[in-house]
């Protein structure tokens, strides 16, 4: 699991569960938003590296109370180091399964890269936490009235919106303008010529096509070049 091998790459070696820490990450690992909990004694740095990747990709709040209070700014301050590096890292996995012809686990990296660059799960409603001014409990209520997408919430009309989150007009509009920026990308796959046996299988030929699906050719996202 790509998660596991970037949780102990050697980029992350001076990050160490530090005293009164363990309680925490026990607490974190027991959340809901935890995709991929840590099912043995948390003791390990890879486990606090893991923990600190997910908290973040599924929005964890920490815990309330002062023992676990106190460590706000150290969880903070490590979470910012770990993805300083984390993009780079999904990178190199990338990079590798290409050269191996892997296509699953490069397919899996692809998506994990996805969710590191957007810094939530790519695949569930907290990818409208992408969108300015829609936060953790805004996606909440977008969600608990079936709007789970970006491209759901695309489809909704402004009041509809207003009403949803209550807020008042012209909130809807101006949020459904700020979607028009959103990079929407598009992949079309076509055979070309024809297929032709090998000792081994068929070889084909193939033609892909990436582009952007908006009407203007979006340069920047949230001020980072896409």
């Amino acid at each position: 699991m790509q998660l596991s091998v970037i949780s102990r790459a050697d980029e992350f070696r001076e990050i160490r569960l530090k005293a009164g820490e363990k309680s925490l990450y026990k607490e974190i690992n027991r959340s809901n938003a935890i995709r991929f909990p840590v099912n043995v004694d948390i003791a390990l740095p890879a486990h606090k590296i893991s923990l600190l990747i997910q908290s973040e990709l599924g929005a964890v709040d920490l815990p309330d109370g002062e023992p676990f209070q106190k460590h706000r700014f150290t969880f903070q301050q490590d979470r910012t180091f770990v993805f300083s590096h984390i993009n780079r890292l999904i990178r190199c996995i990338i990079d590798c399964q290409v050269g191996l012809e892997d296509s699953i686990t490069l397919r899996n990296a692809l998506e994990l890269a996805r969710s590191f660059g957007a810094k939530v799960w790519d695949d569930c409603p907290l990818q409208m936490k992408q969108i300015e001014q829609i936060g953790i409990v805004a996606v909440r209520k977008l969600a608990s009235s079936g709007i789970t997408s970006i491209e759901a919430l695309e489809l909704c009309e402004p009041h509809e919106i207003d009403m949803i989150l209550s807020r008042n007009p012209p909130f809807g509009r101006r949020l459904l303008e700020r979607l028009v920026d959103f990079p929407k990308l598009r992949v079309s796959v076509k055979m070309t010529g024809k297929e032709t046996k090998t000792g081994i299988g068929v070889r084909i030929n193939i033609r892909s096509e990436v582009a952007f699906m908006n009407e203007k050719c979006p340069t920047y996202f949230q001020r980072r070049p896409v």
